[in-house]
């Protein structure tokens, strides 16, 4: 039990070490393969652009949860505790609203992709496995956010 909490709380964290990891050994691997044996490997470039749309989608879920987005509270901090917390409320709420109407798109994309049996250029895989980011990274957005504004509202942090 202890084992899928951590995940749960952590989940992002560790996803987004694997893809860094990922990224950098491909591009390793690609520097040593062009100049050593002087054959590059077309492939990890176009791979690594996707592998960092997902690590995008990762990390802004991770600051979501983190409540770790840059923010400007030169208005915000202006108001008193009430007005903030509308305001608080509010901004979440359009943040939720937005990664929604995102996931909604992603997945209408995904959907078409997997209809007309898009690949990718130089891996030959399909196009979809990289586009599932888009509505996967909005849905762990979504929950994110809904969990640090509970949270924040519980604690008066807002």
């Amino acid at each position: 039990m202890n084992a899928i909490r951590w995940l749960f709380s952590h989940i992002e964290e560790a996803f987004a070490s694997l893809l860094v990891f990922v990224m950098s050994t491909l591009a390793f691997l690609n520097v040593i393969s062009r100049y050593v044996v002087h054959l590059p490997l077309n492939f990890v470039e176009e791979l690594n652009v996707y592998l960092f749309v997902w690590l995008a989608f990762v990390g802004s879920a991770l600051a979501s949860r983190k409540g770790s987005h840059v923010v400007v509270n030169l208005i915000y901090n202006k108001f008193g505790k009430p007005t903030r917390k509308a305001l608080y409320i509010l901004i979440q709420l359009i943040t939720v609203i937005l990664f929604a109407a995102l996931c909604y798109c992603g997945y209408a994309e995904v959907m078409d992709e997997i209809e007309l049996g898009s690949m990718t250029e130089t891996l030959v895989v399909p196009v979809w496995w990289f586009t599932a980011s888009i509505p996967l990274g909005s849905i762990l957005i979504v929950l994110r956010t809904i969990q640090k504004t509970v949270e924040d509202l519980k604690n008066g942090t807002y």
